[in-house]
């Protein structure tokens, strides 16, 4: 094989100098160029994947905008970076490019519904109405949020109460999760139907799998649940104070009970916590900012 040798051009014509590698067919590989674009400034290089077909471009001044504008291709995808453009369009990535560790585990979602006619029984024992597993990457906290229609085939005479509730445990409430809906025994008979929704906000220490439960549990009556919903969704951090919904108790710990009423010192301690921490979150985001202006201030002077 021929040895690639580069060829160079040296002048102070249209486009200042260039300088360019050659395979051994004498075809073109890497490119240097003072100045790509007739009367500009700036300085393009460029490297080649076959004859035909560019794998690196570098444009220290695209389109004379004093911008620089970076673009890798490949086969089947590419990859640009243009300073040129603002926001979202100075960068354009492949498609599922960026993994979720490399996002700072942002957040996401997993959900289950329930649309069919004959709706869910609810026994007179904790019954699950639904659930949904949901795969986390990283600490953090998931919001479970269950809603449906509840209907009650009501007797007068006697009482209809149901407890619904959301759960890390499929045969136990968590002690603020046995929300109760119902009618008294001096309601007419009949169907009648209410709206339920409820949710809990559940703390998870680490990554992997979690599985949250829709849960119902019958007193009296006779109760079906329709349309169920239950959605989970991932949150990776907090900025403020987050009391998480307790991990499901065994049923005779919670029926009748719930979780008491924060006192004004108490809030007031909770307000101040949350303050104090959202300053000290923002002063050290600004501190960050400080240190990359410096390093990019100390960057420019050296050229």
């Amino acid at each position: 094989n021929t040895i690639a040798t580069p060829v160079v051009m040296m002048g102070s014509g249209t486009n200042g100098a260039s300088q360019y590698w050659m395979d051994e067919n004498d075809v073109p590989m890497i490119g240097l160029y003072a100045d790509p674009s007739s009367g500009g400034e700036g300085g393009y290089f460029y490297v080649k994947r076959t004859g035909a077909y560019s794998a690196f471009r570098v444009d220290g001044n695209y389109n004379d905008t004093e911008s620089p504008r970076v673009s890798i291709f490949g086969a089947s995808r590419s990859a640009t970076f243009d300073m040129t453009q603002a926001g979202n369009s100075s960068v354009s990535l492949p498609t599922d490019a960026v993994s979720s560790t490399e996002m700072f585990n942002e957040p996401g979602a997993a959900s289950y519904t329930e649309g069919g006619g004959a709706g869910m029984i609810i026994g007179t024992s904790i019954t699950v109405i639904g659930s949904r597993s949901i795969t986390v990457p990283a600490a953090g906290y998931v919001l479970v949020i269950a809603g449906g229609q509840a209907t009650m085939n009501h007797v007068n005479g006697t009482d209809s109460y149901c407890a619904f509730g959301v759960s890390d445990n499929n045969t136990a409430f968590p002690e603020n999760q046995d929300v109760m809906v119902g009618l008294n025994d001096t309601a007419p008979s009949g169907y009648h139907h209410m709206g339920t929704t409820v949710h809990g906000l559940f703390e998870v220490a680490g990554a992997g799998t979690y599985t949250y439960y829709f849960l119902g549990d019958e007193t009296s009556g006779d109760f079906r649940l329709y349309d169920a919903q239950l959605t989970l969704l991932y949150i990776p951090t907090s900025y403020g104070t987050v009391s998480p919904t307790m991990m499901g108790l065994p049923q005779e710990e919670t029926r009748g009970y719930g979780m008491p009423g924060l006192s004004e010192s108490d809030i007031s301690a909770e307000r101040a916590e949350s303050e104090a921490a959202n300053i000290a979150r923002i002063e050290s985001e600004l501190a960050a900012m400080r240190a990359e202006l410096e390093a990019l201030r100390d960057e420019m002077e050296e050229k």
